[in-house]
């Protein structure tokens, strides 16, 4: 299950940006999605199989992998062990070549 933010600080941010403009350059918001989707696929450990992470196949596929060009377009993946029935794991992907769709 993903983690939900606390609701005091999200209105305490939202509070904070309508009285003073924040400005935000592109590598801060890289940087910042790029921990959100990591921190979001470390998090799916609880959703993958039991089996997933003593898999070899499936430890030896990256969480996350993010290019530096990404866009704001993400994809949550569900990959699988074909010799395994019932191992998987979640993975999330994010390629400037990727189109939106």
């Amino acid at each position: 299950m993903l983690a939900v933010p606390n609701k005091r600080l999200v209105r305490q941010m939202l509070l904070n940006a309508v009285r003073k403009p924040l400005t935000i350059s592109f590598h801060l918001l890289h940087t910042a999605r790029r921990k959100l989707f990591t921190t979001m696929a470390a998090s799916q450990a609880e959703v993958q199989s039991s089996g997933a992470s003593k898999n070899p196949k499936l430890k030896a596929v990256p969480d996350v992998d993010i290019d530096k060009n990404g866009r704001f377009k993400y994809i949550l993946i569900k990959v699988h062990d074909p010799d395994k029935e019932r191992e998987f794991k979640h993975i999330v992907r994010g390629y400037a070549r990727c189109e939106y769709h």
